[in-house]
Parts: C-alpha cells; structure tokens; sequence
C-alpha cells in the first residue's frame, strides 16, 4: 500500500487552478514566483476574471489578484493579461465605479499599485487614470506621475488638472500638497497658494482615513512652517496677507492659542502688518513697510559684525580651551561655553533676520498730511488736563524716550497710526487725547537720522 505523501513533499496547488477569486488571490499572495513548468493556463485564469469581473463584492480579490499577475509580467510576458483585460475592460465593476477604484486603490499593497495603476492606464486610457488619482489620498499620486512621465500629452493633463481644481477653487488637501511640493519656478504656484479663504475652507473639511495626513501636514504648515506662511502671504503682499489676518481671526478653524500664534507670527515675519491683527474695529487701516532709520540700522550692522568677528570667534577659542580641561561630562566651563555658543548662534540669526527684512530709510520723503505716520510730529492734548505732548513717531528700532521718540511697532504708535488731525483717542495708558496737529520731523532730528 502507496503512504500519502507527507506535508513537505505534497506539492503545492497551482494558482491557475483556482477555483474562486478568492482562492486565486490567496494562492497567488503565497506564491513567490508564478512562473508555471507546465505553463500557466492562462486561459483558465481568463475565464475566473471574466465571469467575476463585474462583482463589485469580489472586487478587492479581483483587483488584487489581477496586480500580482501584472506585476510578474513586467518580468514574464508569458504572464501578461494587458490585451484581454482590455477586452473586458467594460463589464469590470472597479472600472465602471469610479468611487469603487479610489477605495481598492487606497486599500491596495502599497507594492501592487504601480502595476494596477500601469494596468489601469493601458485598459481604460490616461484620462480614467488621471481623474481617478486626483481623487485619491496625495500618497498615490507619485505612482500615476512616474507611468505618465513617459507621455508628454498625460503629464501635461495631469498637472492642468490639478491647477484647474485651484482655479475653480475646488482644490483639497492633496491638491494644496502637491501644489506645495511642486517647483518653485512654476509662475501658477505662488498665484494658488496665496488663497488663504480657500486654504481654509479646506482644512475645515470633514475627511478620514488616508486623506486625513495632507490635511494634517497642510495645517502644520499654516501654523509653523515660515517658507508656507511667506508664500500664503505672497511674501506679505498687503492684501493676500489681511486676508490671512481675517481667515485666522473670523473663521472657525482655529483654537484660541492657535490663532494667538499664527497671528504673532505674521507680526514678526511683516511687522507693518500689526495693525491688520490690533483688534480694534475703529482702526483706520494704514500698510507700513519693515523700516527703520539709517543710523539704528548701522548699529545693527555693527552689533552683528561685532557678534561674527569678535564675540563668536571668543566663543569658538574658549570652548577649545575647555575641552583641553578634560572629562567633558563634568567640565562646567565647557558646558557654559556650549551653552554661550547657541546663544550667540541664535542671535546671529536675529540679527541677520532683521537686516534681511529692515528697509533703512530717512524719513526725509515723508509728506506729513493730517494722517499720523511714521515720520512725524504728534502733538496730542490730554482731554483730563488739557496739557500738550508731542510725540515723534520712527522705525522699529528708533525707540528714544528721552527724547519722546517712539517706533511705530510699540503700542502708543499703533493707536495713533492711521487717525486724523482732530479725532479723540484712547491711549493704552487710558488716558484721552485728541490729535491737535502733525508736523515733519525737525532738520536736527532728520540729520541726526541719516547716520554716518
């Protein structure tokens, strides 16, 4: 009598014996390589696809199984189903259930999805394949842009498209994150970006699953990625950037700390916008550019050159010293001079900052009206005491109060800036005060302000 042969030697099924899709998607996940000796019957596998081919219960199994064949006959032309596929590409629920492909697709190994992609594209055309990708999770989208790369025609629809959703301000988080992805020298880039009611609308969207991370990593940018919040603000374009103000300030999207810090952040990227964010509804609006006079911007040059020739340079000598001493673990002048080290690291970069964003100017082009700007003479009367005071209002880092010199980004200048000769204002003292009369900065103060 024959003994049955044992599990090790009993020979494993074949996929194209397959019986369900179920089954040939089971066997065909186990199988390493689908390569046949005899080869595979095809033919059989043809008919299982065809008659499940519009279940859209099997459709996972189906799509699945059919991306595991494809993927091997990128290797095998033996194995391809390319031609027949497209034969039956009508009656294929995935195919004719657009909403049905994007969840198989989303869902799909990440491994299988170019080759169901490739299959897709070759059985119902580049447009199908583009119209459905924009409709996935931005993940996916990569695996779409690679097989159109080679058609020149496709790449251009599929990069059309996109920018059509944003001209028709229908975009979603994958849209808006590709788009961010997308190289700088595209003139359409910075145009749809800077759309901040349409960014918020957005993110306000109720989304799940996948589509969840660009709409995560899409407000992680609008709350603390500068690079994004320059290009959403048109590099502080006045108009794109009190729409921001506006969108953080009215809209429900943000928390209270939220909004506080992007509000805060718009201020230090464009301090002339801070009257934008004052909340106050009285506020006459008035755009000031970053400025401050010639001789406070030459103190500036010299504090950082002194900071990079000097104190750096001292900084970099003591902690060679240090390390000399020994043990670093337990070497305090080491420690304090590492400690000095990124404190003199970060005031560089405040510094460069500054001087990056600081228009140095006179204010000998100011035209004094009867609208208080920086550049001039505010004499106020005290409502309580009937008592004069003038007020010169400068640059940001013109602060002189000696001498009753004041920058335009300290809290006083900001209630006073936009009002007009006659109007009654409260100051943050509380006090009353009315605006008597605006004057040019004197020829002494002017000279004094030009600097070296």
């Amino acid at each position: 009598m024959t003994a049955a042969p044992t599990p090790a030697s009993r020979p494993l099924p074949r996929w194209d014996e397959s019986r369900s899709i179920a089954e040939l998607e089971g066997r065909l996940t186990r199988t390493e390589k689908l390569a046949l000796d005899p080869p595979a019957n095809l033919d059989a596998v043809k008919a299982l696809l065809s008659r499940d081919a519009a279940r859209a219960d099997l459709a996972p199994s189906w799509c699945n199984a059919v991306a595991i064949i494809q993927r091997e006959a990128a290797s095998d032309a033996s194995l391809s189903l390319e031609g027949y596929l497209k034969e039956i590409a009508e009656k294929v629920a995935a195919w004719n259930n657009p909403d049905l492909f994007v969840a198989i697709s989303d869902k799909m190994p990440t491994k299988l999805v170019t080759a169901w992609f490739a299959t897709t594209l070759a059985a119902k055309g580049g447009n199908y394949l583009i119209d459905a990708t924009l409709r996935m999770p931005y993940r996916l989208w990569g695996n779409a842009e690679k097989l159109l790369a080679g058609d020149r025609d496709l790449k251009e629809l599929f990069v059309k498209q996109i920018k059509l959703a944003f001209k028709e301000e229908k975009p979603s988080a994958d849209h808006y994150f590709w788009l961010w992805k997308a190289p700088k020298s595209d003139p359409d880039r910075a145009v749809y970006l800077a759309k901040p009611y349409v960014l918020f609308k957005v993110l306000r969207k109720e989304l799940k699953g996948n589509y969840l991370k660009s709409q995560r990593e899409l407000r992680r940018l609008l709350l603390a990625d500068e690079n994004f919040q320059r290009t959403l603000m048109r590099d502080g374009d006045e108009t794109v950037s009190r729409d921001l103000i506006n969108c953080a300030r009215r809209l429900p999207l943000l928390d209270a700390d939220e909004r506080q810090a992007l509000l805060v952040r718009i201020c230090r990227l464009y301090p002339y916008l801070t009257v934008y964010v004052a909340d106050n509804p009285n506020r006459k609006r008035l755009a000031i550019a970053p400025q401050t006079s010639i001789r406070s911007f030459q103190e500036l040059q010299k504090r950082l050159q002194n900071l990079v020739d000097v104190e750096i340079p001292a900084n970099e000598e003591a902690i060679k010293t240090a390390k000399g001493h020994g043990d670093l673990s337990e070497n305090s002048e080491f420690k304090a001079a590492k400690e000095r080290q990124r404190e003199l690291g970060k005031l560089r970069f405040q510094l460069e900052q500054q001087m990056a964003e600081l228009r140095p100017t006179d204010f000998a082009d100011v035209q004094v009206g009867n609208v208080v700007v920086p550049g001039c003479v505010v004499t106020l009367k005290y409502t309580d005491d009937d008592h004069d005071e003038a007020i010169t209002i400068l640059g940001l880092l013109d602060n002189d109060p000696d001498h009753n010199c004041i920058s335009y980004g300290t809290p006083l200048a900001k209630t006073l800036l936009g009002k007009e000769t006659g109007e009654t204002v409260t100051l943050p003292s509380n006090k009353s005060a009315v605006i008597e009369a605006l004057a040019p900065l004197p020829p002494e103060l002017l000279a004094k302000l030009k600097g070296e």
